[in-house]
């Protein structure tokens, strides 16, 4: 092989590698691309805060990103940094998506907060969906709106430099560093000084050794909370202390609160692990008698008292108070309804155009048919007399034989007979 042939071959593999990294490049953008299916606009670029697809730009570059210097490792407009820094972020408790949907899809719409689930919601979000009506559905629809956001999140998180994404997502979910560790909640943990142990009805506390005198109970400790809400107090200590334990949020010294919803259900009070020991050994004894008939009046308790935020408050204020001032804000029912009208008032203003278009196009298809209906028919008339005309002479001597007038296509008589 001579040095020509050589030098040849290099410059044919140079140039195949380059059509292939051309190839590649031209790949990974159109699976950018695609994420244009969806509607939703925090999914485009935005130049100038009008929040217009790719900020007016065209072409591919007005989609995913009309100023590629937005996404991977570019800097971020300043729209989005802007609106970044205003938002204000909430937690939010598994209650707020069960009982208080219309809530968060408002706050969504109107981009007014960054939202930040636990990942404890999930796992309650899941339990709930085996209660019966209607928590069961409130549950169902709950996971479907909260899979839907995340996926959101998850292709903004894809498409941009996370600079850029931060501004545009507007719910996520919690992280593993975001949470406190459990030995700090431990410490945190305070029982009140007149914190009394209540036992429930029918159980008797234990007699010292000459079977007289009550022993003292134990005091609960941080072991004792119900599992299900240890992962939201860990992320609701964690967002309400930001000095402490570093939370990234928009001002680093402004607590972030835990929104929830409460139900009016009474928590019931934590137990040492003695203490619940003796209660289930004398629930055990209760239930050797004859089993009452179950009522069916409603949902059992656990399940509405898990779908409610009252656990979590209780908890807060009670065992927590160095936090409870700031750790968590309430939504009302008044709010809920409120949402829930708002959105039926955008739903209303979005029909209305289309219904009386659709109304005025109706009446334009309807309004020759009626003027036909109400006009006699006189095509088949004109048609015969069209008919006779057209035979000619034979018609003329048709009508000299029975004595008829023949007439004019326009009603004027042609000869009168002698």
């Amino acid at each position: 092989m001579t040095d020509d042939e050589e030098l040849k071959r290099q410059r044919q593999s140079k140039a195949l590698g380059a059509a292939f990294l051309a190839h590649q490049v031209s790949q990974l953008e159109q699976s950018v691309d695609t994420l244009s299916f969806s509607r939703d606009s925090r999914l485009y670029s935005r130049s100038g805060g009008d929040g217009n697809r790719g900020g007016g730009g065209t072409g591919r570059g007005a989609r995913g990103g009309a100023n590629r210097g937005g996404t991977r490792g570019g800097p971020a407009t300043n729209s989005t940094a802007g609106r970044s820094r205003e938002r204000q972020t909430r937690v939010i408790d598994a209650s707020v998506l069960v009982h208080a949907l219309p809530v968060l899809k408002r706050w969504i719409r109107e981009d007014k907060y960054k939202l930040v689930v636990p990942l404890s919601a999930l796992s309650t979000l899941d339990v709930l969906k085996k209660a019966p009506q209607p928590l069961h559905g409130l549950a169902r629809e709950a996971t479907r709106f909260l899979e839907g956001q995340l996926a959101i999140a998850h292709q903004i998180q894809s498409a941009f430099s996370p600079e850029n994404a931060e501004g545009r997502i507007r719910l996520r979910a919690q992280t593993a560093k975001e949470e406190t560790s459990w030995a700090e909640v431990q410490q945190l943990f305070t029982v009140p000084q007149d914190w009394v142990v209540e036992l429930p009805e029918g159980v008797e506390p234990p007699l010292d050794e000459d079977g007289e005198t009550p022993l003292s109970l134990p005091s609960p400790t941080a072991d004792d909370i119900p599992r299900h809400l240890r992962g939201s107090l860990q992320c609701a200590l964690h967002f309400a202390r930001p000095a402490a334990t570093g939370a990234s949020t928009a001002d680093p010294a402004a607590p972030v609160p835990t929104v929830l919803f409460r139900s009016s259900v009474p928590p019931s009070p934590p137990l040492a692990a003695d203490v619940a020991k003796l209660v289930r050994k004398a629930n055990d004894s209760a239930h050797s008698s004859p089993p009452r008939k179950p009522s069916t009046a409603g949902p059992p308790s656990d399940f509405l008292a898990i779908s409610s935020g009252d656990a979590l408050a209780y908890y807060l204020d009670t065992f927590f108070p160095s936090a409870s001032s700031t750790a968590y804000e309430e939504v009302s029912p008044s709010q809920v309804e409120a949402a829930s009208a708002w959105f039926k008032q955008q739903a209303a203003n979005r029909q209305s155009p289309s219904s009386s278009a659709s109304a005025r196009e109706t009446a334009n298809r309807q309004s020759p048919s009626a003027s036909s209906a109400r006009q006699p028919r006189t095509e088949p008339d004109s048609g015969r007399q069209t008919g006779g005309q057209g035979r000619g002479k034979g018609a003329r001597r048709s009508s000299e034989r029975d004595g008829s007038t023949p007439l004019s296509p326009g009603g004027r008589t042609l000869f009168s007979p002698t």
